[in-house]
This record gives structure tokens, C-alpha cells and sequence, in this order.
């Protein structure tokens, strides 16, 4: 085996030199390997020709004192190589073999003839970054067969180890200090690791202080400065990270890995932290799982907790059965249960309010006391500080929405625009985006919307888009006495039948442009004021400007003027007959 040892030899004048060093010291011979590849000062190899060198080894500084020198004339091959041992050459001065490498730091002083002469015009010299151990053993006193304080060479897998060959432990020292051993049950290393009496099993221990008043506790693994220092008797615990488990003294099956995971940790159970600082308030909780950066840091006894990512649940003390996933998800929850929250601050001003549910970055982010809410996706619900029993899902669906009770929003942007109401329904894509207030409005279907933004009570099936609409049987239209009030005789009849103008059409929107049949909204709202009916419900104006008809409720009026024309019927007949008797009556006195 060969140690390299890099030369750099500085040009002077013809020769530019390129050469490493090798130090074969599996038997300790007294020498070097030395190789030199030989250019011109055109930079071109100097190929299969003898050159002179000079090699001296100079102790303490470049310009030091030379301790020893020889000569040598190699050839060069085809490559213009130069290859050498230093130690075999021609001696000048001194004694390879007297050199004592213990003593400071010594450098190579190249000088070349390429003419193969002993005029030498290029000197160079260069420091030997690593000292050639097996020579430095022998002149120190040592053994060829130890192990080197700078490291060996030559070694057999087979044969050459560092450890024991009885069935002792292998111990560490520094400073006469104990600081590891090896054993057959326990692995520590660190200053004052183990430092109790320790009658545990299978324990390891690594960095400072790490379980260092371990006495019962076994199959522990703490790894990191002060990593489970006060650990008694906990069992199958592993600490990772600098002060991970720190207090731990008798809590069992714990994972902490990071630094300052479940620092606080005592008697804590089953519990689960990785990532800096997360659980580390915790002191008696138990099977808690937190990963990431001072996830559920402020838990201190309650269990059964799930929080992953930075800084999830990160303020709760007394909230249980929660479950948060993603960046600062439920981050001030504090005393709120049975809450869950999926994505970066779902649900993450949530203080109190219970059994929410936010899936989605930014669901139910600023809600302090809500419960029983449902928010699935990308800032749904984001503004809604109070409210329960709230569903949205879909994008920015009830993304406006403040306070109110009990509505359903399922689409993209769904009631988007509601800042306050309750009971509303929203069906589809975009329905009900436009209605800012109000309780109680049903929509359904893309962009369908009510009449009335702020308004109430109002339902929508369909968009401006829809060409048809049907059911397999008729509607049925609530009529029941108990359902109305001010209840009097219809005052439209005839008169009013007649002053409407019923019109043949076909909607713009309709591709197959068939002819529809029905009243123009502006000229009915012109006739219902003529007869005194200004205050009605068969007329209805969006916020758009838009109008629409409730045909239902002409049914009334058509029937009045039945009856009415009805009457004039009869009263004509009665007149007729009259007439008819009188005309009998003439003819009979001819």
C-alpha cells in the first residue's frame, strides 16, 4: 500500500517538473518513491533521455537546514517520466535512516540538470503535507507493527483492528477520563455519558452528557449533546439531536429526533417528534405524533395529537383529539377539540372552536370559536370568524363569509361574495357568487343566482344558459289556508285580461330558435299598476335590471274573468229569454 504525497516544484528556467510522491512503508524500507515528469520550457516532453538530480530533505522551513542529500540519474521513458526512490540515490550528506520525523515539519528540495550533469539550474522545493508514519514509529521508539497516530498503511483487514481479544469492554479516555467504551450490552462516547451507576441493557449513547444518569432504563439510544441526560428508567426511547429527551426520566417508547425534541418530556409515553423543538413542552402527554419545526411545541399533557408541519398545532395546551397537517396548520389552537386541518394554516387562528374541519391552504384560517365546519379546499372559508355547522367545497367557496349558521356551499366559488347569512344552499360552479347577504336562498347550478343579492328566501335552478327544464310530473305550488294571511277576493278580471298583450317569441339563447309563447314582464308591470296591483309577486326585478313573471299567479285573475264573463253570460241569457218571451208575445197578438 502507497501513501501520495503531493510536491510542487516551482520553475526556474527550461524544465517545468510535475511529480508526486509515494511512501511504501509496508515493510519500513528507508525510502521514497519518487516520480518526476520532465517538459522543456516549450512546454514539450523530454522524452527517453538521463537527467541529473540533486534531492535533499530540509528540516523546519523551505530555506532550513538540509538533514539530508543524494544524487540521482534516472531516464526518463516515452512519457518523459523520471522515476526515483529518495533514499537509494547516491548520498552526499547526512543519513536517511538517522532522520528523526518527530521532530518539526520538513520539506523536498528538488535541483535538476537536464543535461544529466551535475549542473543543476532548476531547485524547487515543497513541504511534505504527511509525514511517512512507519519511518516516524521506528525513529520515535515505536513498533512497525502499532498503530500510527497519523494513520497506517499496509494494513489486513484480517488481521489488524483496534479493540480487545477477550471479552472485555474497550474503553476510551481523554485526559485519563473516561469518555466511551465498547461493551457487550452498552455503546456510549462523550464526555460524562454513562456517569451513573447503570444497571440497563442495550443502551448507546453518543455526545456529551448523553444518558449520563441512566440506571435501569435499557434499549435507550440517545444521540446528540445532552441528548436523554436525565433518563433513569425510561425504556426503548430514542433521542436524536442536541437536548431531544433531555428531561425524559421514566417515560418509555418515545422518539424524539432534533434539537430540543420533547426536551421537557418525564414520564410521556409512545410519542413521536421529529423536527426541532417540536413537542417541547411536553411533559406527560402520551402518543402524540409532531413532525416539523416546534410542531405541538406547547402541548404539555394531552394525548392522542397529530401535527405535521412547521409549527402545526404549535400553541395547543389542553385541546385533544386533534389532527393538523401542513405548514402552521391549527398553530393557535389552544383549547379546541376534535378538530382537523389539512394544509399550510388550515384552521390557523382556531382557539377554541371544536370539531371543524379544514382541508385545504388558508381553509377556516381566521375562525377563533366555530364548530361542526366543513372548508375543503384553497381559502374556503378564509374569513369566517365564528359560524357553525358551515360546509364549503371548492375554491374560494364562501371565501368572503364572516359570521352565520348552517350553510352549504359545494363548488368553486361558491357564495363566494356572502359576508353574513345562514342557511343558504349553493350547487355548482360559481352559484350564488354574487349574493353578499341574506339566509335561506337555494341555487343550483353554474353561476346560478337569486334575483336579490342581499335578499332571502330565494330559489334558483339553472343558469341564463338553460335552454330546458322539466320534471316527470307537475309541480306542486303550496296553497294551504294556513300558509297565507290577508287573504281577498281577487280584484283582476277581464278588464285586466284584456289590457295584456300576448306575444309569440323565440330566446336569444335558444339554438333550435323555436316560437315560445307568453307575456312581455315590462308591458304586465305596466298593466298590474293601471289595476291598482303595483304591490305584487308575479313581477320580480333582479339586481341586474332583469325581470321575470311568476305565470302561476295569473291562474287567479284568468279565472275571475271567467266568472265574470260567466255572469254577463247569464245575465245576457236571462235578457235574451225575456226578449224572446216579448217577441212570442207580439207575434201571438197578430
Amino acid at each position: 500500500m502507497k501513501f501520495k504525497i503531493p510536491v510542487t516544484v516551482k520553475q526556474l528556467c527550461f524544465l517545468l517538473f510535475a511529480f508526486s510522491l509515494h511512501i511504501a512503508i509496508a515493510q519500513v524500507p528507508q525510502k521514497f518513491s519518487f516520480q518526476a515528469v520532465v517538459r522543456s520550457s516549450s512546454n514539450q516532453l523530454i522524452t527517453n533521455q538521463q537527467v541529473g538530480v540533486r534531492l535533499s530533505i530540509v528540516q523546519g522551513s523551505a530555506s532550513g537546514s538540509s538533514v539530508f542529500t543524494e544524487r540521482h540519474t534516472p531516464t526518463t521513458n516515452g512519457n518523459g517520466l523520471a522515476t526515483l526512490e529518495i533514499g537509494s540515490g547516491t548520498n552526499i550528506s547526512g543519513s536517511f535512516a538517522a532522520i528523526n520525523w518527530a521532530s518539526g515539519s520538513y520539506f523536498v528540495k528538488v535541483e535538476t540538470d537536464p543535461a544529466g550533469g551535475t549542473n543543476y539550474s532548476i531547485s524547487g522545493t515543497s513541504q511534505l503535507l504527511s509525514v511517512p508514519y512507519a519511518l516516524y514509529s521506528i525513529t520515535t521508539g515505536g513498533s512497525s507493527n502499532g498503530w500510527g497516530l497519523t494513520g497506517n498503511a499496509g494494513t489486513n483487514a484480517n488481521t489488524n483492528f483496534i479493540g480487545t481479544t477477550d471479552n472485555n469492554d474497550l474503553v476510551f479516555k481523554r485526559n485519563s477520563l473516561k469518555v466511551g467504551s465498547i461493551g457487550s450490552e452498552t455503546t456510549h462516547f462523550g464526555n460524562n455519558t454513562f456517569t451513573a451507576a447503570n444497571t440497563g441493557v442495550w443502551n448507546s449513547a453518543f455526545g456529551a452528557f448523553s444518558l449520563s444518569k441512566n440506571t435501569s432504563g435499557s434499549y435507550n439510544t440517545g444521540l446528540g449533546f445532552r441528548s436523554m441526560q436525565n433518563n433513569t428508567e425510561g425504556t426503548s426511547n430514542t433521542g436524536l439531536g442536541v437536548q431531544a429527551l433531555m428531561t425524559n426520566i421514566d417515560g418509555n417508547n418515545n422518539t424524539a429526533i432534533g434539537v430540543n425534541a420533547m426536551i421537557l418530556n418525564q414520564s410521556g409515553d409512545k410519542n413521536v417528534a421529529i423536527g426541532a423543538q417540536s413537542l417541547y413542552n411536553n411533559t406527560t402527554g402520551s402518543e402524540n405524533v409532531a413532525l416539523g419545526f416546534e410542531a405541538l411545541a406547547s402541548n404539555t399533557y394531552r394525548s392522542g395529537l397529530v401535527a405535521v408541519g412547521y409549527r402545526a398545532l404549535y400553541s395547543n395546551s389542553t385541546g385533544s383529539d386533534n389532527t393538523a397537517s401542513g405548514y402552521s396548520a391549527l398553530q393557535a389552537n389552544t383549547t379546541g377539540y376534535q378538530n382537523t386541518a389539512y394544509g399550510s394554516q388550515a384552521l390557523y387562528n382556531n382557539i377554541g372552536g371544536y370539531a371543524n374541519t379544514a382541508i385545504g391552504t388558508d381553509a377556516l384560517l381566521i375562525i377563533k370559536e366555530g364548530q361542526y365546519n366543513v372548508a375543503v379546499g384553497y381559502n374556503v372559508l378564509s374569513k369566517a370568524v365564528a359560524g357553525y355547522s358551515n360546509t364549503a367545497v371548492g375554491q374560494s367557496s364562501l371565501k368572503e363569509f364572516v359570521t352565520g349558521t348552517d350553510n352549504t356551499a359545494f363548488g368553486a366559488l361558491t357564495l363566494s361574495s356572502l359576508t353574513s347569512g345562514s342557511n343558504n344552499t349553493a350547487i355548482g360552479f360559481g352559484a350564488l357568487f354574487s349574493q353578499t347577504s341574506g339566509s335561506n336562498n337555494v341555487a343550483v347550478g353554474k353561476n346560478a343566482v337569486v334575483p336579490l343579492t342581499t335578499g332571502s328566501n330565494q330559489v334558483r335552478i339553472g343558469n341564463t344558459d338553460v335552454t330546458y327544464a322539466g320534471v316527470q310530473k307537475a309541480w306542486t305550488i303550496t296553497s294551504d289556508r294556513n300558509w297565507k294571511s290577508n287573504i281577498e277576493t281577487c280584484n283582476l278580471g277581464v278588464d285586466f285580461i284584456n289590457k295584456l298583450h300576448p306575444v309569440s317569441y323565440t330566446r336569444k339563447n335558444e339554438e333550435s330558435k323555436k316560437t315560445e309563447y307568453g307575456l312581455i314582464a315590462q308591458e304586465l308591470e305596466i298593466a298590474l299598476n293601471a289595476a291598482g296591483a303595483k304591490n305584487n309577486g308575479i313581477i320580480s326585478k333582479g339586481d341586474d335590471g332583469m325581470y321575470g313573471v311568476r305565470y302561476n299567479d295569473l291562474l287567479a285573475p284568468m279565472i275571475k274573468a271567467i266568472q265574470e264573463q260567466q255572469l254577463i253570460i247569464e245575465q245576457q241569457k236571462i235578457a235574451i229569454e225575456k226578449l224572446n218571451k216579448q217577441m212570442a208575445a207580439l207575434e201571438n197578438q197578430r
